[in-house]
């Protein structure tokens, strides 16, 4: 994330997602003090979902500037479990999820499957 950040570091929003994540998650905080710059590139992820478990999927990223500005980021589940649960969710409808601790003002909304 710090790589990323430091790509549009006058970007207000992502101050104020390094203030959601730290005020909400210990281990983030902790990894956040640490420091650490990586380059985003190629993993495994293992995610849980409230509605469908845990998804384990392959993320590749495909940079789509040549300055690593835009990305294409596509999720392959690395399991029939996973697939099945990736179904389901797009099968769902999409349903509004309010970030906790946003600034008044206009409600912001995400788009979430389930």
């Amino acid at each position: 994330m710090r790589t990323a950040m430091a790509a549009d570091v006058a970007d207000p929003g992502w101050q104020l997602l390094v203030d959601l994540l730290h005020e909400h998650s210990p281990e983030f905080r902790e990894l956040w003090q640490r420091h650490d710059v990586a380059p985003i590139d190629n993993m495994r992820k293992v995610m849980h979902h409230e509605d469908v478990g845990t998804l384990h999927t392959e993320v590749v990223h495909t940079w789509l500037a040549g300055e690593r500005a835009t990305r294409l980021t596509v999720y392959t589940p690395m399991d029939e479990a996973t697939g099945q649960a990736f179904q389901r969710l797009a099968s769902a409808p999409a349903r509004p999820i309010r970030i906790p601790a946003l600034p008044a003002g206009p409600e912001v909304e995400l788009l979430s499957a389930a």
